[in-house]
């Protein structure tokens, strides 16, 4: 069996998916992210094709609280040092480091791809 070598400079689909979603809420720099990678247009597409899909709106919901659980844990720890593994699209860091000053926040992901 052969395999062809993956390109990790790609988005995953999983990753893609989710960074559509996330751009309905108001987590700081998705939508903008969203729009960069997808344009205006096809994000509007890809959004009226998630909308038809029945649970889109208690996943959209679960995202959003996964993700400000997991801020207002960081914030409440008094944390000043942070690495996230497998940080996919998240923006996270960014703004942490934005609002709380003095945040050292390492995120990281799949390796580039070889060329």
């Amino acid at each position: 069996m052969t395999s062809t070598p993956r390109d990790f400079s790609t988005i995953s689909p999983s990753a893609r998916s989710l960074l559509i979603m996330k751009s309905l809420t108001t987590i700081p720099f998705v939508t903008e992210a969203a729009r960069l990678i997808l344009g205006a247009e096809g994000l509007a597409a890809e959004l009226t094709t998630m909308h038809r899909e029945p649970i889109s709106g208690l996943r959209l919901q679960h995202f959003e609280n996964r993700y400000r659980s997991v801020d207002t844990l960081l914030v409440d720890s008094g944390l000043t040092r942070v690495l996230e593994l497998g940080a996919g699209l998240s923006f996270r860091g960014l703004d942490l480091a934005r609002r709380e000053g003095q945040v050292h926040y390492l995120d990281t992901d799949l390796p580039p791809s070889r060329r």
